[in-house]
């Protein structure tokens, strides 16, 4: 019955069916779906098959996730998607049909290039460096697969073996590109490799002082870093960067590295306390300080630690008031700063730690002085307090 579906306006509600139950067809089928991936006009050349109506319609500059939809959304696409589930579940046909890996990445349209990553991730289990090679030379054909969905599989792979030279100039040639989205691809495996393998000394220093895509790239390392309890043994050697990044003069990249303070894992870093006091005393900290204080609040040490560098936190809050004579972006008495002051003090009192005390007395005058108005109307909460 299947086969009698040879209609070309049929064609796409064929490969899906194909593509959904590949592994159970019968040779003579799979063989239609093959035919189906190797020759189907659909997607035509340059076009995409989902696009934005406000913007062109062609392959030229999208990005990869747009290419990708135009590959799952497409006949030849979706044809080489459901090849990918027999090479999964069967190797004597995956290595029987390599060939069908070069005509994927040999493709003229990159959205079906982009298939030939469902094809080379299960032989990785196979036939790891064909599948190394191959991704490379895919790669380098286009350099936006490189920021296709199952590329950390060969990258992550590839800088441990034989490939990393390879791996290495792939890299650099993505750093070269114009393309944002390569460029911060780039700087993510820069990062990434001088973390695990000490590679790339000679570029990382030029991608953190770089433009904010290259920072954007070290910055979503070490957010994930932050955020997975991983890596913990060598996680000090992100403190450099992340120093830096929270100082950055980008507002965006200072409000994305703040988001680390809400995450569990960050809390439990064993360098965690000098994270923080980095931290405290950042740009970041002044453009997010409702975040920070609400943090502070939540912290589950003692806060009197902080005392030193909340001073000097305070210190520059009063000293980058608007013109209101608010410090930017933060109302102190709707903030958790006053319920952290009272915390630090009670923590020194019962510790019987007189510099804590000093230092927090020294805290709450700098505010008193500093003739802040939502300072000011914040003094009566204190009633039974730090003034009591």
């Amino acid at each position: 019955m299947i086969l009698h579906f040879n209609n070309e306006a049929c064609e796409y509600s064929l490969a899906s069916l194909l593509a959904s139950r590949a592994d159970s067809w019968s040779k003579q089928i799979i063989d239609r779906l093959i035919n189906l991936a190797k020759y189907s006009t659909n997607p035509e050349s340059n076009q995409l098959t989902v696009w934005d109506p406000q913007k062109e319609n062609s392959t030229d500059c999208v990005d990869a996730q747009t290419l990708l939809d135009t590959t799952i959304n497409s006949i030849r696409g979706k044809a080489y998607r459901g090849i990918s589930n027999i090479f999964w579940r069967n190797q004597t046909f995956a290595l029987e049909n390599l060939e069908l890996v070069d005509c994927a990445i040999n493709d003229e349209h990159p959205s079906v290039k982009m298939a030939a990553f469902f094809l080379l991730t299960p032989l990785l289990n196979y036939q790891n460096d064909y599948a190394h090679e191959k991704f490379i030379e895919l790669c380098h054909k286009d350099l936006r697969m490189t920021c296709g969905n199952y590329a950390y599989h060969f990258f992550n792979q590839g800088f441990e073996g034989k490939h990393q030279q390879q791996y290495i100039a792939l890299t650099l040639s993505m750093l070269a590109s114009t393309n944002d989205e390569i460029k911060k691809q780039a700087a993510i495996q820069i990062y990434a490799r001088w973390f695990f393998n000490g590679l790339f000394e000679e570029q990382l220093n030029a991608v953190l002082q770089g433009d904010n895509i290259l920072k954007e790239g070290c910055v979503s390392v070490i957010l994930q870093f932050l955020r997975e309890d991983k890596y913990n043994d060598k996680l000090d050697k992100i403190e450099h960067a992340y120093q830096l990044l929270i100082n950055d003069d980008n507002d965006e990249i200072l409000r994305k590295l703040a988001i680390c303070l809400r995450y569990e894992n960050y809390w439990l870093k064993p360098n965690a306390d000098k994270l923080f006091s980095l931290f405290i005393v950042s740009k970041a900290a002044l453009k997010c300080l409702i975040m920070l204080f609400d943090s502070l609040k939540k912290y589950p040490g003692n806060l009197s630690n902080f005392s030193v560098p909340i001073l000097q936190l305070v210190e520059n809050i009063t000293g980058n008031c608007n013109a209101n004579n608010q410090p930017s972006g933060i109302d102190l008495e709707e903030s958790s700063l006053l319920a952290v002051l009272q915390r630090i003090y009670d923590e020194a009192t019962e510790d019987m730690d007189k510099e804590a005390i000093n230092t927090c007395l020294d805290i709450w005058d700098k505010l008193l002085q500093s003739d802040i108005y939502s300072a000011m109307i914040a003094i009566d909460k204190l009633d039974g307090g730090l003034l009591s």
